[in-house]
């Protein structure tokens, strides 16, 4: 019998929280995820696996049931917005490309830029998770997984920036990252990343999307006002099925993080 529930070890996530992570992806009808989710949880559990997180839209009633009783919590809500509308805006001299020697200025400023993603607000995650998967996240995009990283600069100085990734098979650009510095936010950077970006693939893409967290209005407000529009919106639920130490100071080591370098975020 084909088991009712899908799921796939998280490597990225895994290497860089520092615990082994699952990701449901599915099941087969939501009528038998009720009883095929305590079940699930206590095989994963007694293979040694430590997290397991999912993602369902907002009208799933059932399912949503079947996770709560199966002791998910809700830790976040996912909106997915896209565009169609390529617009027409005037370059933005302080917006170029990114070079080597802005690396290590986007990392710096990455930190504690994403308290509003589920690596912060998933409270079995360890301390620090959030920073680290950012971490090894911007650390790929600028060493290859990204199709193209724009930078911000104020006074030659790399303040903001936005990574986005090419899908061609299916024409759709994404924006995958976008972080402004706090002490240059409200100085019209981020809209400028995000017009640079939509710019660039205007020929190119059948569609521009992006995702980001409800709870972050401002981020929401700057996409609409771009001409984005929300296309989904998900709940996310995650849950312990046991908790193992990570290293000694509570971070994954190095070796597993750059042994995701290239499989993506």
């Amino acid at each position: 019998m084909t088991e009712p529930v899908h799921w796939r070890h998280n490597d990225f996530d895994s290497a860089a929280v520092g615990l082994s992570m699952l990701t449901i992806t599915g099941w087969r009808d939501a009528e038998c995820v009720g009883g095929a989710l305590p079940q699930w949880v206590r095989d994963r559990s007694a293979e040694g696996w430590n997290h397991a997180s999912v993602r369902v839209p907002p009208g799933h009633v059932t399912a949503i049931v079947a996770l709560e009783d199966a002791g998910f919590r809700c830790v976040d809500s996912l909106v997915t917005l896209a565009s169609d509308d390529r617009g027409s805006w005037e370059p933005d001299p302080r917006v170029g490309p990114c070079h080597a020697e802005d690396h290590a200025a986007i990392q710096a400023l990455s930190v504690g830029a994403f308290e509003l993603t589920r690596y912060a607000r998933d409270p079995w995650m360890p301390a620090g998770a959030a920073d680290r998967v950012v971490a090894a996240w911007v650390y790929n995009n600028l060493n290859g997984r990204a199709d193209r990283t724009w930078v911000a600069r104020v006074n030659g100085i790399a303040v903001g920036y936005l990574s986005s990734l090419w899908r061609p098979a299916e024409r759709t650009a994404v924006i995958d990252l976008i972080a402004v510095d706090r002490r240059c936010q409200g100085m019209g950077l981020g809209r400028a990343l995000t017009q640079a970006m939509v710019s660039h693939y205007r020929d190119a893409a059948r569609q521009i999307t992006v995702g980001t967290q409800a709870a972050n209005a401002s981020a929401l407000a700057l996409y609409q006002s771009c001409g984005f529009r929300v296309i989904r919106f998900e709940l996310g639920f995650a849950r312990p099925l046991q908790m193992a130490s990570c290293s000694e100071d509570g971070t994954a080591s190095s070796e597993r993080v750059r042994e995701t370098l290239g499989r993506g975020r």
